[in-house]
């Protein structure tokens, strides 16, 4: 990667090819030491992530096909370009996403090639200690599922003191007086009307994805494909013990 940079500095190599190259030997690095780091279980996890990855696709694409439902009905020879959209999508999401983490690493290489501290911080990282990284996002991801998946409990509810609720009555009270200002003023009118789209929009591009998410992670069946083989030996332990 040092070499890649130098030439392009020296204006020996284009600089946006440069940058592919950089992102592609920062990326090949990961792998490679992760992999080497967790080659016991390299399979179950490819397989988790792809199962993880299939489930973001779809959460994140539904709503796209919920924008254009009116479309298609009004025009259903949009149903023949379908397939098309299904299959150029994950592309296009991909690409967008490609291009967004490259500026964050790579600002500018276009005109000039220009690396962030960030894009050093994380090289000189791996280098000292490979595989961290992607190990760290591991234990976060991990640790994100296992948040998901703990049943809720609701506490807390019982323990409000007369104060407290005083409290919350003063504030009610102090936002109604506001609310009744701004409808005299006319500005809630206005507000409402942007305010909605916007709520519409965060509800379908936002909510719903992380809806779809959270309940299909929760879920048993999900939790079944994402550990078959621990789920089998579960069920052989028990069949065991019954025989015991």
């Amino acid at each position: 990667m040092t070499v890649i940079w130098l030439m392009a500095i020296r204006s020996l190599a284009p600089t946006r090819s440069a940058s592919n190259m950089l992102v592609f030997c920062y990326v090949l690095q990961l792998c490679s030491n992760y992999a080497l780091r967790r080659s016991d279980k390299l399979t179950s996890i490819l397989r988790v992530v792809c199962l993880y990855v299939l489930l973001l696709m779809g959460a994140f694409l539904l709503p796209t096909l919920l924008c254009g439902v009116t479309e298609i009905l009004t025009t259903p020879n949009y149903l023949v370009s379908l397939p098309q959209f299904l299959l150029q999508w994950p592309f296009f999401a991909f690409y967008n996403y490609t291009i967004a983490a490259k500026l964050i690493l790579i600002p500018t290489y276009t005109l000039e090639l220009q690396v962030s501290w960030l894009f050093i911080l994380l090289v000189l990282l791996e280098l000292m200690w490979s595989g961290i990284t992607l190990l760290i996002v591991e234990q976060i991801l991990v640790g994100g599922v296992k948040w998901l998946r703990r049943p809720f409990v609701f506490t807390g509810v019982s323990n409000i003191s007369q104060k407290q609720i005083g409290l919350l009555g003063l504030l009610l009270l102090a936002f109604l007086g506001v609310l009744y200002q701004r409808v005299s003023d006319g500005l809630l009118v206005l507000v409402m009307s942007k305010g909605i789209l916007v709520l519409q929009m965060l509800g379908l591009f936002l909510f719903l994805p992380i809806g779809i998410i959270v309940v299909t992670v929760r879920s048993s069946w999900f939790q079944n494909l994402e550990s078959p083989r621990e789920q089998g030996r579960g069920k052989k332990e028990e069949g065991r013990r019954d025989k015991i």
